[in-house]
């Protein structure tokens, strides 16, 4: 991220010499989304608000700059306007896999039972079209979590298969949970090494609370249900959890490429 808003900002400065604003223009706009995008990903919050803000005067539709806007206003407590945006995002691009996604893991946050809802939808979405195995490992991920917080027995094949799906489709978290079944047996409740590592995961963001709960139903998806002892306290949302945001630590995964959604620009 860093050596991308490097690149990012020589680019700025190129074009703010291009005498034409016809091409600068919506070029600077990119410039400023990608910018708020990695920004975020660095968790530095005010300074993504700043380049979509940035962004979004040049181009008010900019669908990365938006985004990126969303996900900082939910990982600063500001739940309700980053549900306004991404329900706006989701609304406006009915095909799109990635504010479907992002709009039904703010809702899970929030403990809003809509998110079940959303992120089939966001599975729907997701089968209709190529994307990336990790953003469809992610909506598997969620909806798992999702399904497993109802607590209903009749969830819980689906749950442990919409897990295994997740595992082989998300390469960060499957290099993750492959360290972790060896460790997990030293750990003791509430694993709090193995908590840090999935919410290290650059492109899976969990809270404390969701970590420990995939915790538990990544070892009974695999079958190895007395990996994990219960814990107190599993929800995806409430005690214990007191950051706003559900992003934490900077351990480096395998895969480290980096993938601004891809639309730029206005989305119509």
């Amino acid at each position: 991220y860093e050596a991308a808003l490097r690149t990012l900002a020589s680019a700025e400065q190129v074009l703010r010499r291009e005498p034409r604003r016809v091409v600068a223009r919506p070029l600077m706009a990119q410039a400023h989304g990608l910018a708020a995008r990695a920004q975020e990903r660095l968790r530095r919050f005010p300074e993504a608000m700043e380049e979509a803000r940035r962004a979004l005067e040049l181009d008010s539709g900019h669908y990365v700059a938006r985004m990126s806007r969303a996900l900082a206003l939910h990982q600063t407590g500001r739940t309700g306007e980053a549900q306004s945006e991404l329900q706006q995002l989701a609304r406006r691009h009915s095909k799109d896999v990635d504010a479907c996604l992002q709009l039904g893991y703010v809702q899970l946050c929030s403990g809003d039972p809509n998110a079940v809802n959303t992120l089939y939808d966001a599975l729907s979405r997701a089968s209709q079209q190529p994307v990336q195995r990790s953003t469809e490992g992610a909506v598997k991920i969620y909806l798992a979590i999702a399904l497993d917080l109802q607590e209903r027995g009749d969830n819980q094949s689906r749950v442990e298969q919409l897990a295994r799906d997740g595992l082989s489709l998300h390469v960060n978290l499957a290099h993750v949970w492959k360290g972790q079944q060896r460790s997990l047996p030293q750990q003791q409740p509430p694993y709090t090494a193995a908590v840090q590592q999935l919410r290290g995961i650059c492109d899976l963001d969990l809270s404390t609370i969701q970590a420990r709960r995939l915790l538990s139903i990544l070892a009974r998806a695999t079958g190895q249900p007395g990996l994990v002892r219960p814990l107190v306290n599993t929800g995806a949302v409430g005690g214990g959890d007191s950051e706003h945001g559900s992003r934490a630590g900077s351990m480096p995964p395998p895969n480290r490429n980096w993938a601004p959604w891809e639309k730029s620009g206005s989305q119509t």
